[in-house]
């Protein structure tokens, strides 16, 4: 197999396209909390209402000779005072490029954002407990289960429970 040519970017406009194609694929949609009605309308003004707070990167590739997001992750820090020491991480990846360090290179580029620029102590995550290769990869960033939240959402037309995941940085 070839490696895989990979550029990690900070998210632009022009993405939510891309961004809103992924986002329906089932595989992804399905770990997502989202609904599958969501639009292209919607991630535009997802990426137009991002804060000094949002850190948002995305990963590039070049598919049938276009530049193609082929993965997203993205670190929210918390607004309140008290919690300013903290983030929220989201990443989803597109099914075709799983295995491919894709996930890993935004992880490294998030991770390095948050302990070396932001200082940030704590960031945490929720992932549904079957996603076994999202719970490996958090797990490589030292991501331990601090949980179980039970009926936390829907999924397949069933209550679900997410895990609770946390990476801590305290010195």
């Amino acid at each position: 197999m070839t490696q895989l040519s990979l550029i990690i970017r900070p998210l632009e406009h022009a993405d939510a396209r891309d961004i809103n194609t992924m986002r329906r694929i089932p595989q992804i949609a399905e770990n997502l909390i989202a609904l599958p009605s969501e639009s292209l309308i919607q991630n535009e003004k997802f990426i137009a209402d991002l804060t000094d707070d949002d850190h948002v990167f995305c990963a590039q590739t070049i598919f049938d000779k276009q530049p193609r997001v082929i993965g997203l992750a993205g670190l929210h820090v918390r607004k309140l005072a008290r919690e300013r020491h903290t983030a929220v991480l989201g990443i989803m990846i597109h099914p075709e490029f799983h295995g491919q360090g894709v996930g890993t290179k935004l992880m490294q580029t998030i991770i390095d954002l948050a302990d070396n620029w932001l200082l940030l102590k704590r960031i945490d995550l929720t992932v549904f407990p079957d996603n076994f290769s999202a719970i490996k990869l958090y797990e490589k960033f030292n991501f331990v289960v601090e949980g179980t939240m039970k009926y936390a959402s829907t999924r397949r037309g069933k209550l679900a429970d997410h895990l609770l995941m946390a990476r801590y940085c305290v010195t």
